[in-house]
């Protein structure tokens, strides 16, 4: 009946969920972003996105403006925030 799994106190959050709730704010979703960063040649991966998310919120932002103009550039059109 003694049950060997351990549970956690707190629940663990994936790099990816900080950088979703960092980019829903500013007009994208996780998956646009991502792309966005692949069309810019931009590459962090989700562990250090999502440091500098909680870190330094203008850098995240600033990064995240240059995965939206490659985008709109890879698009042709200019995505609303």
């Amino acid at each position: 009946m003694c049950s060997r799994a351990k549970i956690s106190a707190s629940p663990v959050i994936r790099p990816a969920s900080f950088i979703s709730l960092a980019v829903r704010p500013l007009g994208l979703t996780y998956s646009r972003f991502m792309e966005g960063l692949k069309a810019a040649n931009i590459d962090l991966d989700r562990k250090s996105l999502s440091e500098l998310a909680i870190a330094n919120p203008e850098a995240f932002k600033a990064v995240f403006e240059q995965a939206k103009k490659a985008i709109e550039a890879k698009e042709g059109a200019t995505l609303k925030a």
